[in-house]
Formats: C-alpha cells, structure tokens, sequence
C-alpha cells in the first residue's frame, strides 16, 4: 500500500502563489499599451564648432549702368558645411507619462537627463549677389547628412535605469541667406536652412522621417585671401516622429554660439 501523498493545494492556496505573477504580466502590458511622452529637450549653452570650404565655380559682374558706381556681382560656388553640437537637458515626467527611445521605458513621475549629440554635413550649391551697397542674398540646394547620439537616465541623480538610440538620416536640404558687407573684409550674416530626411536604418530604428532646421545670426572676418573667422549665435532644431507606439517622438531644440573657418578654394 503507497503511502499518502501530500494533500492537493487548495484553490485560495494556488491563486495566491499565482497573484505576483499576474502582476507582473498586468504591469508589463499596462507599460506597452502607455501612449508614450514626446521627449522635449532645449539647451540653449551649446558650443558649436563648424567649419565650411567653397570651391568657387564662377564669378560674373553686370554691366553698371551709367549712373551706377560699381557692378553687382553674382556668385556661384560648391560647399561642404560640418557642425557639431552636444547639450544637455532635464526633462521633468509625472506620474503615469513614460519615454522610450531604444529597448528600455523610463517612466515618472521623476526628472530624466537627455544627452544628445549632433552632427551634420550639408553639401550644397550656392549662388549670392552682392549689390553695390553692401546688400546680398544668397540661397542653396543640395543635400544633409545628419547623425545624432541620444540618451536618457532617470533617477534624482540620474544613475537609474538609462535608454538610447543613435539615428542617421539623409535627405534634402534648402537654405536661404541674407547678409550686408560694410567693409571689404567684414560681412553681416542672418542664414536658415530646413532639410527633411530618412532615416538610414529604416524602420528597424522605430523612427523614419527627420527633419533638422538651423538658423545663424553671425558675421564673417577676412584673415587671408582665402580663409574667413566665423563666429555668431545658432539655433538647431530637431525633430524625429516614431513610427511604432512603444517609441516617444523627438523635440531637440540646441543653441549657443558658433565658431569657425571659413575656406575658399
């Protein structure tokens, strides 16, 4: 005869084992199906390095009219402009938002560090006309390539749980300038530009279409026959919508001062 086994667990007994599973699966899915919080980040004490060469296509003037001191001049040349910014932001959560950029949710209600790092190329055509009176304009067309580094930590002292992503895009860009040479050797600057692009990795990033604009207040000196300084104030705007809902849209917002070279060949 087999001796008795142990008495089957009661039903009050196995519910109660199985409830901290069930809340861990009812929290999981509670986090999936949390619309996400749009990650909106502004440093406005970044330092931007930058750098531009020109190779100089043609250089044409009109032919002054007779009352007309001098001749207009029109100009056309092929740039490669690189910048680079880095910033830092707190972005403050309440309780029940959420942030994801990569694998890894960073929920409120509590302060999240958004680091990014960003940087372009543009290579683009050019053409400026430079009246007689120091006024200008000038406008270009071509191509962005642009690479950012994002990451996030939570915690009071941002050593908890952290998230990340790095995006590519490349896409079209247009730009506009406006500027004024009171002197020779000095030239006053207002220039924006606004480019749209896709991501490089496609969807497996969770993120496709990226817009970046910039905008330069600023004034370039002559030090040589082809070298400028550049130097002034910029504002770099930029936006990445996700593509899958567990993903937060992006809104980075850099500014600060710029400084650089300017060479033309």
């Amino acid at each position: 005869m087999k001796p008795p086994g142990p008495p089957p667990a009661s039903p009050s007994a196995t519910a109660w084992r199985a409830t901290p599973l069930l809340l861990v699966a009812a929290l999981l899915a509670a986090c999936e199906t949390i619309p996400r919080t749009t990650i909106d980040a502004e440093d406005d004490s970044v330092l931007f390095p930058t750098g531009r060469i020109s190779w100089q296509l043609e250089a044409r003037d009109s032919e002054p009219a007779e009352d007309e001191p001098a001749a207009a001049r029109t100009r056309t040349a092929l740039e490669l402009d690189v910048g680079y910014g880095s910033g830092e932001s707190t972005q403050q959560l309440r309780d029940g938002q959420v942030v994801q950029v990569g694998g890894t949710a960073l929920a409120g209600p509590g302060p999240i560090l958004v680091s990014a790092d960003l940087w372009n190329a543009d290579l683009a055509g050019r053409m400026e006309r430079l009246w007689p009176s120091g006024l200008g304009l000038g406008g270009r067309v071509g191509l962005r390539y642009s690479s950012l580094d994002l990451t996030l930590r939570s915690g009071s002292d941002y050593a908890g749980a952290s998230d990340g992503t790095d995006l590519s895009s490349l896409g079209f860009l247009a730009g506009v300038e406006g500027f004024y040479e009171p002197v020779e050797r000095l030239r006053l600057f207002v220039a924006g530009s606004l480019s749209w692009g896709l991501e490089l990795s496609g969807v497996a990033s969770g993120y496709e279409e990226i817009t970046l604009s910039t905008l330069d207040l600023g004034a370039a000196w002559t030090l040589g026959r082809h070298v400028r300084l550049l130097g002034g104030w910029r504002r770099v705007g930029y936006e990445a919508d996700s593509v899958e809902d567990y993903l937060s849209d992006l809104e980075l917002v850099l500014s600060g001062p710029f400084l650089g070279l300017w060479v033309t060949l």
